[in-house]
């Protein structure tokens, strides 16, 4: 890396995370996003050199965060968005040191996930009605998200050889491109097959990738069906079930890991089945399984 000035370090940093770490769309676009923030603080700062950004420049940087009244939750996001920049500059030995190293990031309290119960992921799951294409796709996403655990972002980018039918599983790309498999369970298998019986007349175009999922109608008719497609369909469905329309179809993979260890999974195989590098990341579940328990114990039992 030649670049040394703060916007060519932080266009090498962006390159990285698409090419080398490989992280999602979405992902590269938040960082993207708050890394121009940096930049533009930086301008008025007249900091050119990223060695330049001194503790106490970070401190103001984030007094500047905190005065547009963000919430903890955003100025921890966006500070990790300039720790990662800097770690990268580390690295490329653009700089010694970070200029956080002596800054904390704001506190945010700990929020449990929200999850459906099992009653709620039932009724969602028989929301959609009918045997056309599109009844029939949204029932196969569904059983998925809920069935493998999977992220949205997952599920879309899966093509028709990415699942075993027979084998009932889902060769899955997660973070950082690293892959699992991940088992569906017969409800997802059986669902799956009914739909891919009448995917193939919907596709349309061709190429490298034979998308699994595709969409029905408009501009991208028989194209993959997109991250955004997936959010509509199941809003759609969450409110035929009568559901809370604030939760979204993360809630599914939540409700997957809850239920698992409600029913004594190990909690290293839900790590390996949600594709979590840390096991603190998976622990959150424990608590909340917990949580759910204390409450069906305190409706049930006499002495509760």
């Amino acid at each position: 890396m030649t670049a040394t000035d703060l916007a060519g370090c932080v266009d090498a940093y962006l390159d990285h995370l698409r090419h080398q770490r490989r992280v999602s769309s979405h992902t590269l676009r938040g960082y993207g996003t708050d890394l121009r923030e940096l930049l533009e603080f930086a301008e008025e700062e007249r900091l050119g050199h990223p060695a330049a950004m001194s503790h106490l420049k970070v401190r103001k940087y984030l007094a500047r965060l905190r005065g547009r009244g963000l919430k903890a939750t955003s100025i921890r996001r966006k500070t990790s968005a300039v720790r990662g920049l800097f770690h990268f500059l580390i690295q490329e030995r653009i700089v010694e040191t970070s200029p956080f190293s002596a800054v904390r990031s704001p506190r945010t309290p700990e929020r449990l996930p929200r999850c459906l119960t099992r009653a709620d992921v039932k009724q969602l799951l028989d929301a959609p009605a009918g045997a056309g294409f599109a009844a029939t796709r949204d029932r196969a996403i569904l059983e998925m998200l809920y069935g493998g655990g999977l992220r949205v972002g997952e599920l879309v980018a899966l093509d028709v050889w990415d699942v075993d039918l027979r084998e009932g599983i889902a060769r899955v790309k997660g973070k950082g491109r690293k892959e699992r498999l991940a088992p569906l369970g017969r409800f997802a298998v059986k669902a799956l097959d009914v739909y891919l019986a009448l995917r193939r007349p919907h596709l349309r175009g061709s190429g490298q990738s034979d998308p699994l999922f595709v969409s029905e109608k408009g501009p991208r008719a028989g194209t993959r069906l997109t991250d955004r497609g997936v959010r509509r369909l199941f809003a759609r469905h969450l409110a035929a079930a009568g559901l809370p329309a604030d939760f979204s179809p993360h809630a599914l993979r939540h409700s997957f890991a809850t239920h698992l260890l409600e029913n004594g999974a190990d909690i290293r195989l839900v790590q390996e089945l949600l594709g979590h590098r840390s096991l603190a990341t998976t622990q959150v579940y424990t608590h909340l399984a917990a949580e759910q328990l204390r409450r069906i114990y305190e409706r049930a039992h006499p002495r509760a």
